[in-house]
């Protein structure tokens, strides 16, 4: 049987992504009932993409993942694996990672 990497793979970083999200909403706007559903809808119906996914899923573990493996290179790496992107693009999202999330200003 052939398994699909790739796909297991973008699955993990969408789990990931719900569970990151939820905690960091629920640590700065308190305790939101079925918040990981309301994630998981906006992820289903495409509102927010894959590529966006990624780039929070990386921008938060890899502090976790550099602590771990020490190094730069074995962080990423252990990433790829983890996520359904190759080196380059997770070194581009750490090269950058400055402009995605940051806070907009805008009035309610």
């Amino acid at each position: 049987m052939i398994e699909n990497y790739s796909r297991d793979r973008e699955k993990n970083s969408r789990r990931l992504f719900c569970k990151l999200l939820t905690d960091e909403l629920s640590e700065k706007l308190g305790e939101i009932p079925q918040l990981e559903k309301i994630i998981a809808f906006f992820i289903r119906h495409n509102i927010v993409r894959q590529s966006i996914i990624n780039r929070y899923v990386v921008i938060k573990l890899y502090p976790v993942f550099i602590v771990e493996y020490e190094k730069k290179d074995r962080a990423v790496n252990e990433l790829t694996k983890v996520l359904p992107l190759e080196q380059t693009a997770i070194y581009n999202i750490l090269s950058n990672h400055y402009t995605y999330f940051f806070p907009n200003k805008f009035d309610i």
